[in-house]
């Protein structure tokens, strides 16, 4: 990587940093770019960015949330600076390119100020039209503070950038007197020590750095942040988002799953967590539905719930027991099955942050049967299974018309979807679906979308909601 300090052109910087950067120069923001040489390199990667007052940096917060940021980490979370995220589509390459920008009011880390910030405005320098960079003092005390307290190791930017800095630095009495202004000042030289003989930063120059530069108050502040990281890790709420597709036979629930899994995979690199796809549709989980559904496929019982010419009169059954015994019993097994392959398969996943999109849901069991609108109306039982599963964050009730339905279903006809094959519906059986799917609508947190419009707008819409919907819920732990 190249770290000399010659002119930086605006075009080698990530299209959505040079638009934030470009944007704060037009707004005569005074602030200044640290620990950026990657992003001056054309690496998209975080900017970090310092703002002489707290008035610029609130109305630098405002602007980015104008131009569709999301704050990640709000300063309830780490004091004195923020963390905003964008996900922008990229429809040549059928993906989306994340742009994340650190707003910073002090040079902190975990609420501890570590350098005086109005020395380093006074011997910016210049690189580009807008790009203000510190000295290379100061690059060298702020690398040196970004191992000391919040890496704890010796990256590979630290490992590139300190030999030239340590080069490049001759104004030693600015640098002491930063250091001793602040408190760390033997503990930077141990640093720089310890690199020069390649060996790892010493636990103990860290605790003493800590030590030095914490008041009473900032005691507190420390404990409260400890607090609260360790009472994340042992609670059992949902830490991730469960995004439930559902729809009629040939809505485009699969399609539309993975396309939306595919432009979310930037996401999942920035937040540190996986983007999975999982299809929930009906499943034998346990041994004992396994034998379960061998016998009722037998004697041909699901083909009955299912068939495709139908009253909406209830389907009766040779077999005993009564029909509305039976169906409640099936209803039942449906709800023990999903609820065990939830607790097993997305459950984990959910409790470390992940995020899930979910071809069908639980509530598919009312839209893919044609008496399930009144058994739901006349069966308690049924309505409280449906209350009581895990609600997803957001269900997206995927509708078509008819002749898309139909001709989607026989081009799928012999293929598979997880485990279940796919056949051709009516258009009878097809026009019931999509009105039971309709009177799903009534569930908390849906969204109803035709896939006859634009079809990469509604992708992307679904993937917005998506990304800042995980941003919110990120945000909260």
């Amino acid at each position: 990587m190249n770290l000399q300090r010659k002119e930086t052109d605006l075009n080698a910087i990530p299209e959505g940093i040079a638009s934030a950067i470009a944007l704060f120069n037009h707004e005569l923001l005074i602030y200044n770019l640290f620990k950026c040489e990657h992003v001056l390199n054309g690496q998209n990667k975080n900017l970090d960015i310092l703002f002489l007052t707290t008035a610029d940096y609130i109305r630098a917060a405002r602007l980015l949330e104008r131009e569709g940021f999301v704050e990640y980490l709000p300063e309830c979370i780490e004091k004195y600076k923020r963390m905003y995220i964008k996900l922008s589509a990229n429809i040549q390459q059928n993906n989306s390119i994340i742009t994340a920008i650190h707003l910073h009011r002090e040079i902190a880390w975990h609420g501890l100020r570590v350098l005086t910030k109005q020395p380093l405005f006074l011997t910016a320098q210049k690189v580009a039209k807008g790009i203000y960079i510190p000295s290379p003092e100061n690059s060298l005390l702020i690398h040196t503070a970004h191992v000391l307290f919040e890496n704890f190791k010796f990256g590979a930017r630290e490992r590139e950038y300190l030999p030239y800095y340590l080069q490049q630095s001759k104004n030693w009495n600015y640098i002491n007197q930063q250091l001793t202004q602040n408190q760390w000042k033997q503990q930077f030289y141990q640093t720089l020590r310890s690199f020069k003989k390649r060996k790892q930063i010493s636990y103990m120059a860290i605790g003493s750095a800590y030590f030095n530069v914490m008041t009473v108050q900032k005691l507190g502040y420390i404990i409260k942040k400890l607090i609260r990281f360790l009472s994340n890790k042992i609670s059992l709420r949902r830490k991730g988002v469960l995004i439930a597709f559902i729809g009629a036979n040939g809505s485009g629930k699969t399609t539309a799953a993975k396309r939306v899994q595919d432009r979310l995979l930037p996401l999942g690199m920035l937040l540190h967590c996986k983007i999975h796809y999982y299809y929930f549709g009906w499943k034998p989980f346990t041994p004992v539905v396994k034998i379960l559904s061998k016998i009722l496929r037998h004697k041909k019982l699901f083909k009955t719930l299912t068939k495709s010419s139908y009253s909406d009169k209830l389907p009766h059954f040779k077999t005993s027991p009564p029909c509305k015994l039976f169906l409640l019993l099936f209803y039942l097994l449906n709800y023990i099955e999903y609820l065990g392959r939830y607790l097993f398969y997305l459950y984990p996943a959910l409790s470390k942050g992940d995020i899930i999109l979910a071809d069908r849901y639980f509530y598919d069991v009312y839209g893919q049967y044609p008496f399930s609108n009144k058994c739901y109306k006349k069966s308690a039982l049924l309505a409280l299974l449906f209350k009581l599963f895990p609600k997803p964050d957001c269900i997206f009730i995927l509708d078509a018309s008819l002749p898309s339905l139909l001709s989607r279903g026989k081009e799928s006809s012999k293929q598979a979807v997880g485990s279940e094959s796919r056949t051709a519906k009516s258009l009878l059986y097809l026009e019931k679906q999509r009105q039971l799917y309709k009177d799903l609508t009534a569930l908390p947190k849906t969204i109803f979308v035709t896939m006859e419009t634009n079809y990469e707008e509604i992708i992307s819409m679904i993937t917005n909601y998506s990304w800042k919907k995980a941003i919110f819920k990120r945000s909260q732990y």
